[in-house]
């Protein structure tokens, strides 16, 4: 195997190890494959942070799904594994819901707010446990005000482990217990956000109508302080035929304003393009004062191409794999302007509006203007 340019693999790591005699060291090794996890497991198994780290997409996913493998291995495959897209994020909160801890809702506040770690305990892991325990916490409590504050907790723990979408998804069934109340105006804008990542567009305008009653006072007395939210909620919403252009004053407000940086305004117009809306004039103008951002992922010569030929022939399949690698490793958000664009289009064409408008929600989510600061 060395000799056909195997040094390094998993499969030839193992093999040495059962020879020796010992457990195999896979320091060394880039990627594990499905058959060379086996191998390695047979050799006497590796340390499993390790093994999660080199493994492939489909190695991570069926240890997340291996209901047989232990609470935390599994739980550390499934995040692995969620941001790698190789499992839903419902799958990462039956994982959680399994390897749930138990710890109470008065001592886990405290200890997210400070952030802190318990004793003998690595980061690492304390990370990986204190999300466990806030999901439950917050799926478990019954008075929203409490049940607000894990919701809350738990998703910043999560941004700051880069699971947050998925995150969001996952703290829908929790979320849809609490209902808008004054005492707890300062969580609407993460029942919005929860909402929209869930795709209830409905529970999400909702808490936009809420805020506006909240605080009238606001840019858009209409939408109220929330009101650009609506217009993400339209982006993503297949259902909705009528007034998806009217929820675009308080976005031109705002970028008027200077909340929307230069990217954000050219991806924010370029998805409402290829969706085919009427671009208001202002945003338009707003975006033309900034030189269009050249980076992001753009695929090579043919791709896009192909991508154009298989929407034209209705190639449901062909069009959404073309359009991943269109987009490349980072997905929506990190893809070029063109690609995101040309996508987007392409399954529209296709037939699949859902999945185009999901895309363009996703390119401009992360950086959508905020306004609690978290």
């Amino acid at each position: 195997m060395r000799e056909q340019g195997a040094e390094g693999s998993g499969g030839l790591v193992a093999f040495d190890a059962i020879a020796a005699g010992e457990k195999p060291d896979i320091r060394a090794v880039k990627r594990i494959s499905p058959v060379e996890y086996r191998l390695i497991e047979l050799a006497g198994g590796a340390d499993q942070s390790t093994i999660v780290e080199k493994a492939s997409p489909a190695v991570v996913a069926a240890l997340a799904q291996d209901r047989s493998t232990g609470a935390e291995r599994r739980t550390v495959a499934g995040e692995a594994a969620i941001k790698l897209n190789a499992i839903a994020p419902l799958e990462l909160a039956e994982i959680y819901r399994q390897a749930r801890v138990g710890e109470s809702a008065d001592a886990l506040l405290p200890r997210a707010a400070k952030g802190s770690v318990p004793a003998k305990m690595d980061t690492a892991r304390a990370g990986l446990t204190g999300r466990v325990e806030l999901f439950n916490a917050a799926e478990a409590e019954r008075t929203p005000l409490k049940k607000a504050r894990l919701i809350r907790a738990f998703l910043d723990d999560a941004r700051r482990a880069g699971l947050y979408l998925p995150a969001l998804e996952m703290m829908a069934t929790a979320a849809a217990t609490v209902t808008p109340a004054v005492e707890i105006g300062w969580f609407a804008e993460t029942a919005i956000e929860v909402a929209l990542a869930a795709k209830d567009y409905e529970r999400a305008r909702t808490w936009v109508r809420f805020a506006a009653g909240a605080d009238p006072v606001g840019s858009d007395a209409r939408a109220g302080p929330l009101g650009h939210w609506l217009a993400l909620a339209d982006i993503a919403d297949s259902t909705r035929s009528a007034g998806r252009g009217e929820s675009l004053a308080s976005v031109e407000e705002l970028a008027l304003r200077g909340r929307f940086g230069a990217d954000l305004l050219h991806r924010l117009a370029a998805v409402l393009d290829a969706l085919d809306y009427n671009v208001p004039i202002p945003l338009w103008e707003a975006a033309s004062r900034t030189p269009q951002p050249a980076g992001g992922h753009l695929p090579e010569t043919g791709v896009l191409s192909e991508l154009l030929d298989a929407s034209k022939k209705k190639e449901f399949g062909h069009t959404v794999l073309i359009a991943m690698k269109a987009m490349g490793p980072n997905g929506a958000e990190g893809a070029h302007m063109i690609a995101l664009g040309d996508s987007i289009r392409a399954l529209k064409r296709a037939g699949l509006e859902p999945d185009a408008r999901r895309l363009g929600f996703e390119a401009l989510f992360a950086s959508w203007p905020r306004s609690a600061a978290y």
